[in-house]
């Protein structure tokens, strides 16, 4: 119960971390399309306000996705066809249509097959990537936990091929949650290795910080406490770099699981205190 609790406060609040951000993107992208002078590049706006709306206005998700395919459709645009289907596949996904979601994003996928065969340009094998690492998100939210992994999996080398640093650590980062949530903590801990270096070779904090917070979960559930308090060390100077973090609450309810599990419990209880305290001035 602590760990899953533990792990939908981390999702929540990361998921509004990423809210805030997309809000901005948004604007600026409803800016672009009014002044986009061609129908490819207002597709290809679309597309990007598709997955932007995701989670936040369902219907401008699908109004702007279907939009783009319908456009695309109508000038012959495969790219544009492509990349609507596999826009609104996550859009369906982000609201739990998990039906409509794999139907899309295998159309999707489809579309991308071909455009690899005669194009294998690195705009296409991005919409390739991320048409199959949703279908397996797609997958696990069915349940079918083994799937996801493996979709995720295969889209580790085609994105470290093309240089996508930042895809492939978060690639690695949510495989080793999976592990993690399913007590296969061997296994997370690879993953985790592998996200943190990229994370530290990419120098974004908020990354790492979100990548070390499940990391030191992992520790503390493999009583592996020295390493669980190196992570913490790390993560609090990341932190550092961004001194209005909505994240420093979990840090310090963090150090209190560290410190509880060393013993220190009176520094455990002022670590928990802090967390709280911070949660309060956050509202």
């Amino acid at each position: 119960m602590r760990f899953v609790l533990i792990l939908t406060l981390l999702l929540i609040t990361f998921a509004l971390n990423a809210q805030n951000g997309m809000e901005q993107q948004i604007d600026s992208l409803e800016n672009e399309l009014k002044i986009a002078k061609t129908d490819t590049t207002k597709v290809n706006i679309m597309c990007l306000l598709t997955r932007a709306y995701g989670g936040i206005d369902s219907v401008k998700t699908f109004q702007r996705g279907f939009e783009a395919l319908k456009i695309s459709k109508k000038i012959g645009y495969e790219k544009g066809i492509m990349n609507a289907y596999i826009a609104l596949g996550g859009g369906f996904m982000d609201y739990f249509d998990l039906e409509k979601a794999e139907e899309h994003l295998k159309l999707g996928i489809a579309q991308a097959d071909k455009a690899i065969a005669k194009d294998p340009s690195k705009q296409n094998l991005k919409l390739w990537i991320r048409g199959n690492y949703n279908l397996g998100v797609t997958y696990g939210h069915k349940g079918d936990n083994d799937a996801e992994i493996e979709y995720a999996k295969k889209t580790i080398p085609v994105a470290e091929r093309i240089g996508d640093t930042i895809f492939v650590a978060v690639a690695y980062t949510n495989i080793a949650i999976k592990y993690l949530a399913f007590k296969q903590y061997h296994k997370a801990y690879g993953g985790f290795m592998k996200s943190g270096a990229l994370y530290e070779q990419l120098n974004n904090p908020d990354d790492f910080v979100y990548d070390g917070l499940f990391f030191s979960e992992l520790l503390y559930e493999m009583d592996s406490l020295t390493k669980m308090k190196k992570i913490l060390n790390k993560v609090k100077t990341y932190l550092d770099k961004v001194p209005n973090s909505i994240n420093w609450h979990l840090y310090h309810s963090h150090l209190g699981m560290y410190l509880t599990g060393i013993g220190k419990y009176d520094g455990a209880l002022a670590a928990y205190d802090k967390s709280s305290e911070i949660l309060k001035k956050q509202n």
